[in-house]
């Protein structure tokens, strides 16, 4: 059952989720990224051998645009999970 009287189509008109789901969602994905960035190694001798293609961004690029992308996760987690409504089963 929905709680507060609100239809599965009711959104938020906050345009920034709450701190609440902020800290949990950025825990997880703070989590996530260390965990990768211990395992991913890029400057590992593996890496450094690939044959990599002359477009690749430099080093220095991928620190700041994984940083954004973690922050984007983070964000737009806490929103759907701020807005999220209970499902209704299956089958009864």
């Amino acid at each position: 059952m929905l709680s507060n009287n609100t239809s599965p189509t009711a959104v938020s008109n906050r345009p920034w989720p709450s701190a609440r789901y902020l800290l949990r969602t950025g825990a997880g994905v703070a989590a996530t990224a260390l965990v990768g960035s211990a395992a991913a190694g890029s400057r590992s001798t593996w890496y450094q051998q690939v044959d990599k293609p002359p477009y690749q961004p430099p080093f220095a690029a991928f620190p700041i645009a994984w940083t954004l992308r973690y922050a984007d996760i983070a964000v737009t987690s806490a929103y759907a999970l701020q807005n999220a409504t209970e499902s209704q089963p299956v089958i009864d």
